[in-house]
């Protein structure tokens, strides 16, 4: 959403939204946030950063951050960001097999 707005990304953990954002702005995504479910969001998305998940499967933040880009998923907060578990399940059988083929949809946005 922010992206929408002209937000360059990522966004940096130590910035203000209201720096960032009109007003307007501020106000439609603190709307949005708060009708989510939390237990919802905790049920579809990773509870692993970018960073975390190279660690696991012992490859550079870089193999990962590339692999997102040829995907067109957005890295809101770049290394911190936390991917939907579908996305990060496509992205592991990438790391697994370089080879797959993808089938993340183009409009896959994590949020988180």
């Amino acid at each position: 959403m922010m992206a929408r707005t002209g937000v360059e990304y990522p966004i940096p953990l130590t910035e203000r939204l209201r720096d960032r954002l009109s007003a307007e702005d501020t106000h439609n995504i603190i709307s949005v946030l708060t009708t989510f479910d939390a237990y919802d969001l905790a049920e579809r998305y990773s509870d692993r950063t970018i960073i975390e998940l190279a660690e696991e499967y012992e490859v550079d933040v870089e193999v990962i951050e590339n692999i997102c880009n040829e995907e067109e998923v957005y890295l809101a907060l770049g290394t911190q960001t936390r991917l939907a578990k579908n996305i990060e399940d496509e992205i592991v059988d990438r790391l697994l097999d370089p080879h797959r083929q993808s089938s993340i949809p183009v409009s896959s946005v994590p949020l988180a």
